[in-house]
């Protein structure tokens, strides 16, 4: 994340595939290769996803916060895919099934513009010099973690933190909606 700088660019790319896919599935439905293409399309950037939100937030928030900052991304992840899933079961009931792929593609514009928010001199990889990441012992040890806490502590800890309940609350009414 510290190297390579373009994260946010292929993050974009990615969601836009992924917004074009989707929301222009509708209006192929005769064309059997097209769908499948779509799907496929859709698919293939779906599973970058994870991987460069997680170095979009890595950079924006180092090791330090890393795991902070991606409890609480999950956690919005979740609780806006319940507001969204109640929204489009609306539109769908209420204007028709070619209307639930609509949010799809306002959605993935609307993070391609949030991503380009972000200011370059906000991301950590900016300020590392190169000397600093060829300090093999920083590395090290910024990789290394040690909890001596004893195991029913780490979990009354994680617990404790408001933003894991909510995220936890959330995962399961969304996947009990599902």
């Amino acid at each position: 994340a510290e190297i390579i700088p373009r994260h946010r660019l292929l993050l974009g790319g990615v969601v836009f595939l992924y917004g074009f896919s989707f929301s222009l599935l509708p209006f192929s439905v005769d064309n059997h290769a097209l769908v499948n293409s779509f799907l496929l399309t859709s698919g293939m950037s779906s599973s970058f996803f994870a991987p460069l939100s997680a170095t979009l937030a890595f950079s924006l928030s180092g090791h330090s916060l890393f795991a902070k900052t991606m409890g609480r991304t999950q956690m919005w992840n979740h609780a806006g895919f319940l507001l969204s899933a109640v929204g489009t079961s609306f539109l769908i009931h209420h204007v028709g099934l070619w209307s639930g792929f609509i949010p799809i593609g306002l959605g993935s514009l609307l993070t391609i513009v949030t991503i380009f928010f972000i200011s370059p001199k906000d991301l950590i990889y900016h300020k590392v010099t190169k000397s600093f990441l060829k300090d093999t012992a920083f590395n090290s040890e910024m990789d290394s973690i040690e909890d001596n806490r004893p195991l029913r502590r780490v979990f009354t800890d994680f617990f404790r933190d408001p933003s894991i309940r909510i995220l936890l609350i959330s995962t399961t009414t969304f996947s009990d909606c599902q």
